[in-house]
């Protein structure tokens, strides 16, 4: 479906012999300039197309419409990347019904050059960051807000980020180390650019983060952002679960809505998350959400 769909709005050859699974190419996406990549965490059979920020949602529009029109069943997701380009990964099948029963989804925008906040202000619902100290957070959320604000908008906040834990602080830290020490030599992940610099406006912010201090606010460790060259999500929270959902909470207060938490191990962080850590968070949200009405 994924194929079929995205044909309806390019002029590229989406052919499996002439565009193969790790490849990408340039084109035309509903009338844009546009990067389409078949490297995606979406899966084999799936898209990533890269369009000028401000013509995002364009695109976005033209692909659920034509995807009505051909009763093509389509799941659209999109964020920020690099400078100002956002990939629509196209890929995963959902029913329209379901999707349009209450309306558009949400739009998630992440971005950290001028054009994309700019975009982010005007179009996005629910603006995304990677975790960063506290008080840079702050000052993020406020400026998000303002710039939204003067557009009559509101919008929530979301933040990425990988919880590293342990039963104690310090194994937790021996486990953050030997995450490391495995990434060293041949990284786990590399650029397309093949390099260990950061090129995109998050991912440079990120880097500054990690070249200042390996740690922020007792907690947030930004040694695999260094190590990567800030590719991605790549801060981390370590300690007990306790102390990792302390963490979190922090974040809440200051206005973090919602948390995108990934590990180094899916399955065995999933189930950890869920038994540990997410419980925590919850109780912790629902008490200061309590205290906030009493107060």
């Amino acid at each position: 479906n994924s194929r079929k769909l995205l044909a309806e709005v390019t002029d590229i050859d989406l052919d499996k012999e002439a565009f193969p699974f790790m490849s990408w190419k340039e084109g035309l996406v509903g009338g844009v300039p546009a990067r389409v990549f078949r490297i995606s965490f979406t899966g084999e059979l799936s898209y990533e197309v890269n369009v000028q920020a401000d013509y995002a949602l364009g695109v976005w529009e033209q692909i659920i419409e034509a995807g009505k029109i051909r009763m093509i069943p389509v799941l659209l997701t999109a964020s920020a990347c690099v400078l100002g380009m956002i990939p629509l990964a196209v890929g995963f099948n959902i029913d329209f019904a379901s999707l349009f029963s209450t309306g558009n989804p949400h739009i998630y925008f992440g971005g950290a050059s001028e054009g994309a906040l700019e975009m982010g202000a005007a179009e996005c619902d629910v603006f995304a960051i990677y975790a960063e100290p506290r008080t840079t957070t702050a000052e993020r959320i406020a400026d998000f807000r303002a710039r939204a604000a003067k557009l009559g908008r509101t919008v929530g906040f979301n933040m990425s980020v990988r919880p590293i834990l342990a039963e104690t602080e310090g194994a937790a830290w021996d486990k953050a180390r030997s995450i490391l020490a495995r990434m060293s030599g041949k990284l786990g992940w590399s650029r397309q650019e093949g390099g260990r610099l950061p090129v995109d406006n998050a991912g440079k912010r990120q880097f500054a983060f990690a070249e200042q201090s390996e740690i922020h606010d007792e907690r947030l460790w930004m040694g695999i952002t260094k190590a990567t060259g800030a590719l991605g999500n790549t801060s981390c929270l370590v300690g007990t679960p306790a102390q990792v959902a302390d963490a979190i909470l922090a974040y809440y207060r200051l206005g973090i809505g919602s948390f995108l938490m990934r590990g180094f191990d899916p399955v065995n962080d999933a189930r950890e998350y869920g038994r540990e850590l997410i419980p925590l968070i919850k109780a912790g949200a629902l008490e200061i959400d309590r205290a906030a009405k009493a107060g």
